[in-house]
């Protein structure tokens, strides 16, 4: 997915879209993969493509624009819950934005710790 709200992981709410951006898998993956990649005379990749279903903590998430320049969440100007705390500067978790080629959610996260691959699926 092009990086339009910065260098965080993007995840789709719509499994479709997700397909689009799914990964090839490569012929020495698994011997499975390799022995269809020799039967198919196929070198370099075994034909199968790989998406993944994630359970994502997206937390407290902030609706807004496209901005290249994120790689963190943008602050939370209501900083009262933070200020309680001690903590100067809360972010909030993660982005909720509407894919530019659709009507689809998605979220950003900037946090590799945030989503836990639950199923992977070849196709």
């Amino acid at each position: 997915m092009e990086s339009i709200w910065g260098s965080g992981t993007y995840y789709s709410t719509r499994p479709s879209l997700a397909m689009k951006y799914q990964h090839r898998l490569h012929s020495g993956v698994s011997a499975f993969s390799s022995y269809l990649a020799g039967v198919k005379g196929v070198k370099g990749w075994s034909g199968f493509k790989q998406v993944m279903a994630v359970d994502v903590l997206t937390g407290d998430a902030n609706e807004m624009e496209p901005d290249q320049s994120m790689c963190n969440p943008p602050k939370i100007e209501d900083d009262s819950i933070g200020k309680r705390l001690g903590i100067s500067e809360l972010r909030y978790d993660s982005i909720k934005a509407v894919h530019p080629h659709g009507d689809t959610h998605i979220y950003i996260t900037y946090n590799r710790g945030h989503g836990y691959p639950s199923f992977s699926s070849r196709t």
